[in-house]
């Protein structure tokens, strides 16, 4: 059924004479017609966020908590119906749909305990005379966040909870081809009590999204996506703070010593997850030469079994790619590896917008060309022969990456946590799962770390200091 949705303009809905379709990537169909802003609603978001800056800054840190924790509870009950957006608009499974509720309700949640945590910092100096220094987090201002499909909720929940909690009106622009969810959120926001001229979401075409990124009156602009469009993005931010979610490398380790029979069906299912479109899906695998063909075989045989096809469906978590476009680039990626000499074991036929799930195996020289991910249901599996060799390629093909290693020895786990140039290591298991169901690394921990950095990110350190005088008075 086709639904008509009006952008949020300072808190009310308001539409333009222009409209964007979203369609559906399963089937095609019209799911929506989303009102666009135009440069005069960018213009106007901007100057209600200057307005609204002095009273959400001044919003009591209990009171922001509360309007955070009954958001969350509103997403919590309208569970199913935001599984069914996110499956119509994104193609996203509705079983992946679901966990993507969860975590956003779990990133309001741990947005919310931020907001109370004490964070004023007290320097009594020492001696007679000295000075007492106080310091604490403020606001930095209005800003600017853009989102991506990927995880269109998720996204949304983490850029308006980081800024409810820091105090900071936002505007939002979400992705042209999932904007449903933002709006909901946000409606749930103002629900809450959030100030209305606090609150924009604006879905627009990229002329006007640049005239809000050239906009000064924000102080900071935050992104999820590619981290080359978050460049993109900060150059035209005249150098403004840009904190942005960027796309961080998955790479998996498979030792000789592994539980074949519990690694392969959770990295298939971590490779396969949302046609590999996450964020956190993973894309390369680097396994020991003694068990590489067997892991080849083994996973080709699970990409098989992954259940595929209708988002819609009950056990589906590989739907389709989010456009043609998507299908096109996941196709020239295989291509391009095949030229080169990889060899593809299974997948990679189109149907639609469906790509079959595929398995490629390079060797040698060849992983350094085919560094570049095909954000798409494709995985690279490139063999190694010792542990360190490994460490080093994840070093230098992969800087930063997010690890992990299947192996039964607790020291080899070690060593790589000790020389990996990355953001984590986790044990038997997804490094950045939380996002897919049934995933091996969970707990609250992540949600409370990206929760409090977004904040910070947002957020400026102001310093009192305090004169003996006063102090003895």
């Amino acid at each position: 059924m086709k639904i008509e949705r009006s952008f949020l303009l300072a808190g009310h809905l308001l539409s333009t004479s222009a409209f964007v379709d979203v369609h559906a990537p399963w089937d095609g169909r019209l799911v929506a017609r989303v009102a666009q802003a135009g440069p005069v609603e960018a213009w106007l978001a901007a100057s209600a966020a200057i307005g609204a800056f002095p009273t959400t800054r001044r919003l009591p840190a209990r009171q922001r908590a509360a309007m955070l924790l009954h958001t969350a509870a509103a997403l919590r009950d309208l569970r199913d119906e935001l599984a069914v957006l996110l499956c119509d608009e994104g193609g996203k499974p509705v079983t992946l749909g679901r966990a993507e509720v969860d975590r956003a309700v779990s990133t309001l949640e741990a947005c919310a305990t931020e907001a109370l945590r004490n964070d004023v910092g007290l320097d009594p100096g020492a001696g007679p005379g000295a000075r007492v220094v106080v310091t604490r987090a403020a606001p930095r201002g209005p800003t600017l966040a853009f989102t991506s499909f990927a995880s269109p909720l998720l996204g949304v929940a983490r850029k308006l909870g980081a800024a409810v909690a820091a105090g900071c009106p936002i505007v939002i622009r979400p992705c042209s081809r999932t904007p449903s969810v933002a709006l909901t959120l946000g409606l749930a926001l103002l629900e809450a009590g959030w100030p209305p001229d606090a609150l924009s979401v604006l879905p627009c075409d990229d002329t006007v999204a640049d005239r809000l990124v050239a906009d000064p009156r924000f102080a900071t602009v935050t992104f999820s996506g590619r981290a080359r469009a978050a460049w993109g993005i900060h150059a035209r931010a005249n150098r403004r703070g840009l904190a942005f979610d960027r796309e961080v490398p998955v790479t998996m380790l498979v030792e000789p010593d592994a539980d074949l029979d519990a690694a392969i069906p959770a990295l298939a299912r971590d490779t396969y997850a949302h046609a590999g479109q996450l964020h956190t899906s993973l894309q390369r695998v680097f396994v020991h030469e003694r068990v590489h063909a067997e892991v080849c075989d083994r996973f080709a045989e699970a990409a098989a079994r992954v259940p595929r096809g209708d988002p819609g469906g009950a056990d589906v978590i590989c739907g389709p790619m989010i456009d043609a476009d998507g299908v096109s680039r996941v196709a020239t990626w295989l291509r391009r590896a095949e030229s080169i000499g990889a060899r593809r074991v299974t997948g990679g036929e189109r149907s639609g917008n469906l790509v079959s799930p595929a398995v490629v195996a390079v060797e040698g020289q060849l992983a350094d060309l085919l560094n570049d991910a095909s954000s798409g249901p494709v995985v690279v599996l490139e063999p190694y022969r010792t542990l360190d060799e490994a460490i080093d390629r994840v070093n230098r093909q992969r800087p930063g990456s997010d690890t992990g290693i299947y192996t039964r020895s607790l020291p080899k786990v070690w060593r790589l946590f000790e020389q990996l140039d990355g953001r984590s290591v986790v044990h038997n298991g997804h490094p950045n799962g939380l996002e897919t169901p049934s995933s091996d690394a969970a707990g609250a921990c992540p949600v409370t770390n990206d929760a409090r950095a977004s904040i910070e990110a947002l957020s400026e350190a102001r310093t009192l200091v305090v004169a003996p005088a006063a102090l003895d008075a």
